[in-house]
């Protein structure tokens, strides 16, 4: 049975109590007598009336009454009460409406717990991401440089000078006894080449030289040209010795030839400084000289090392 039954149970046991009461009160011998307490208290002396007639004294039937009276009153209290009083499943709606409200407020706050989480991962990976676009921002200026610097490197070869030696002819000198090697210089670049300096030496060598043979020691010359575009000149490399053709011809069995070694130094429209060398043989096996003096064109052969160029 629920709390609800057991007031209405109450509240009619009060009924039945007052009702008890006031049945008591009406046969009471007292009552009947006019010498109940609570029948004379109820209907007590105020004073006369306002004909000046003394009161009539009350009789059992008004205290019945109004003891009657009491009892529904007290009952009528009661229900009152338990009408204002809220319903059990009121309360079990309401504690459930409460324990919904604290889940619900726990499962918002695992989720903001977990959006924080998120924006935490989403603000590291922001930061990574930002890193990264810095880093390739960074790397992307510095191909840029190294491409620009390509780019100038490209041009400073395209445009520089390029000064070769080749050879350009033999001969002996008036009286047939030095030998001479005529070198050419040439600029195969499109600009000029400025500072020319030039070195060489004759040497009277066994064919081939080993690859160990080391460059001679010759310093380039004070005077300073410059040679342009497509522009050569030639100069002459005198034998420092003095063999005749005889001993030259008699020489022909153990492969001895004249050896050029020459030098030349130069700076480019850039100003930066280049060296070329140069290193051939000259074989004159079959040569004869026909007049000393005279310029002659012979077979060479470049040797296998001291021949570079930047």
């Amino acid at each position: 049975m629920s709390i609800r039954y057991w007031l209405y149970a109450v509240a009619l046991g009060g009924c039945l109590i007052a009702a008890a009461a006031a049945l008591a009160i009406y046969t009471c011998p007292l009552c009947k007598q006019g010498n109940c307490e609570i029948s004379n208290s109820s209907s007590a002396y105020d004073g006369p009336n306002k004909t000046g007639e003394k009161p009539a004294q009350n009789d059992g039937s008004i205290a019945r009454g109004g003891a009657l009276q009491d009892a529904i009153n007290r009952v009528a209290s009661t229900l009152e009460t338990i009408r204002d009083q809220p319903e059990p499943s009121e309360q079990r709606n309401r504690a459930q409406q409460d324990l919904q409200a604290q889940q619900s407020m726990a499962q918002w706050a695992c989720i903001m717990t977990w959006v924080a989480i998120l924006q935490s991962i989403l603000t590291v990976g922001g930061m990574v991401a930002i890193f990264a676009t810095l880093k390739f921002t960074a790397d992307q200026a510095r191909a840029a440089e190294r491409a620009i610097e390509s780019a100038e490197n490209t041009s400073k070869i395209e445009l520089r000078a390029y000064l070769a030696i080749v050879p350009a002819g033999f001969g002996f000198d008036g009286n047939a006894q030095q030998a001479i090697i005529y070198v050419r210089h040439e600029n195969s670049g499109q600009t000029l080449g400025k500072k020319v300096r030039f070195a060489g030496i004759v040497k009277y060598l066994q064919h081939p030289i080993p690859e160990d043979y080391p460059f001679p020691n010759i310093e380039a010359g004070k005077s300073i040209t410059v040679i342009h575009p497509r522009q050569t000149f030639e100069v002459p490399v005198v034998y420092d010795g003095a063999l005749t053709g005889d001993e030259i011809i008699r020489n022909k069995k153990q492969r001895w030839r004249f050896f050029v070694f020459a030098k030349l130094l130069y700076e480019d429209i850039f100003g930066v400084p280049h060296e070329t060398t140069a290193c051939w043989s000259v074989d004159i096996s079959s040569f004869h000289v026909r007049k000393p003096g005279m310029k002659h064109d012979v077979t060479y052969e470049y040797a296998e090392i001291h021949n570079d160029a930047d």
